[in-house]
């Protein structure tokens, strides 16, 4: 079963450092990187192998205007038929037209449904990053791969140099 990817800010997910906070909960703040528009939710499907991971990783970061480390949750596709959450596939604005196919929205999320897959999320899937000096690896090689079209890239043409100095 593949995997569903949420950009994240990593010091949201973890509760190690709040006394406060239950074990089995999480602060407040995590909501605010599972923003919907319309009770949908963006999200990328990993392959199971997470080939195409990396591949997703640069698209992301390319329609940001600086390089920086990339925060993301990644959990099991399983779990929305569990929290009975439909998606539909749609397609992405990322400067990878592949990348672009592999997205999915999380459709009529009510704010229990929401909350629930953030929860589960949380506890059954991973909470990684990959730090910036591996990112602009990713985007140099979407780069000399073309899969990236350039001219719908949103890095600051600072940043572009960077990448295109390693190319």
């Amino acid at each position: 079963m593949p995997f569903l990817l949420r950009k994240i800010r990593k010091s949201r997910w973890y509760t190690e450092d709040l006394s406060w906070l239950n074990s089995d909960e999480l602060q407040a703040d995590s909501l605010s990187d599972m923003v919907t528009t319309a009770n949908k939710l963006s999200v990328y499907r990993i392959n199971d192998d997470k080939s195409n991971l990396n591949r997703v990783a640069a698209a992301l970061v390319a329609n940001c205007e600086n390089i920086s480390n990339f925060d993301y949750l990644l959990f099991d596709e399983l779990l929305l038929q569990i929290l009975e959450i439909k998606s539909e596939e749609t397609q992405a604005n990322t400067p990878d037209e592949s990348v672009n196919n592999w997205h999915l929205d999380l459709v009529e999320l009510s704010l229990t449904k929401l909350v629930n897959l953030a929860i589960e999320a949380s506890k059954k899937g991973e909470k990684k990053r990959i730090l910036q000096n591996d990112i602009k690896q990713y985007l140099v090689d979407s780069f000399r791969k073309n899969y990236i079209d350039r001219a719908k890239v949103k890095l600051k043409s600072s940043e572009i140099k960077k990448i295109e100095s390693l190319l």
